[in-house]
């Protein structure tokens, strides 16, 4: 499949994410999704996850919770992906191999968080790249 071609209806959707931690370590997770239908889903896990960080560090979210959040609002789900990713790799090092959270909830936290962030995030190849001062996002349209 080349960059310009769309998957055929119904098939499923390959992808992957990767995270380079601030320290350096990589973490990967290949990803196959049934369909696009998983985008709600996903975008409201992802912004339940940043309303509570936001709660924990007693930062206000006046609006937290209003509405919906917009799985197709790329520049949103970035932002709160990054803010995530971040949080965890600065608190917990998440992405690490040694971590400071316990290795099964490292696991379902990876497995959950890396899910949703595939399925929000337009691309084929993601790499959230946590290494620079403000952390960014890129993805590729193919797995080339």
């Amino acid at each position: 499949m080349t960059s310009q071609q769309t998957p055929a209806a119904g098939a499923p959707i390959n992808k992957r994410i990767s995270v380079l931690s601030r320290s350096g370590e990589r973490l990967s997770l290949d990803i196959s999704l049934a369909d696009e239908h998983g985008k709600q889903s996903a975008a409201e896990y992802l912004e339940h996850v940043y309303e509570r960080i936001k709660h924990k560090l007693d930062e206000p979210m006046p609006f937290a919770g209003f509405k919906a959040p917009d799985p197709h609002n790329q520049e949103r789900m970035r932002e709160v992906v990054l803010f995530i990713a971040a949080f965890h790799d600065s608190f917990f090092g998440t992405f690490n191999r040694q971590s400071t959270l316990p290795d099964q909830e490292r696991t379902e936290f990876l497995e959950i968080f890396l899910l949703a962030a595939a399925t929000v995030l337009d691309g084929r190849d993601l790499q959230i790249d946590l290494s620079t001062g403000r952390g960014r996002i890129r993805n590729e349209l193919s797995l080339d």
